[in-house]
């Protein structure tokens, strides 16, 4: 339902998050996630300095499709000489 306006003495919604896909391969803690404008791939940075493209069109959907992470890697980023922090796509 709608969330209740700031200031409110009305509770607050609560979310219903569930976990549909786990998504596996970095070494360090994941520090932000873009979903392509499309939909299908997911991008995420992480303290590893790393940046890894998922192919993820059943979650995106929310299929809740039942993918193994390796499967579903489309490419690895490296070689960043700084902190990566944050992620994006440029249509």
């Amino acid at each position: 339902g709608a969330s209740a306006p700031f200031g409110s003495r009305a509770p607050p919604s609560a979310e219903r998050w569930r976990c549909v896909l786990t998504l596996t391969g970095h070494a360090g803690d994941v520090v932000d996630l873009a979903w392509a404008p499309a939909g299908h791939r997911l991008a995420s940075v992480s303290l590893d300095n790393t940046v890894r493209v998922w192919e993820a069109a059943g979650a995106a959907a929310g299929g809740g499709a039942q993918l193994g992470g390796a499967q579903q890697q489309v490419a690895v980023l490296q070689g960043h000489h700084g902190m990566a922090k944050g992620v994006g796509w440029d249509p």
